[in-house]
């Protein structure tokens, strides 16, 4: 009896091991993620001011609209394939 107790306790204790391991490597993913949607949103907020910028000049529009042509054909294509699949 004692040697199948001291299984379960060691076990448990394993248990609780991985149980802390997870949490703290699911905490350093989370913060990874944060760190790069912080990053993502900063390029695409400085992208759209440079834009503002650029359009309250009157300048580069052709430039502008051929870029976002661009990108939306490359969503509509990327949308385009998920459905497909």
């Amino acid at each position: 009896m004692d040697n199948e107790m001291e299984r379960v306790l060691s076990m448990g204790g394993r248990l609780k091991r991985l149980l802390e391991e997870a949490e703290a490597e699911s905490e350093r993913l989370i913060s990874e993620a944060m760190d790069e949607a912080d990053q993502q949103v900063n390029q695409v907020r400085q992208d759209g001011e440079y834009r503002l910028r650029r359009a309250q000049r009157g300048t580069g529009i052709d430039n502008l609209i051929q870029a976002e042509e661009i990108e939306a054909k490359k969503e509509a294509q990327k949308i385009n394939e998920e459905y497909k699949t």
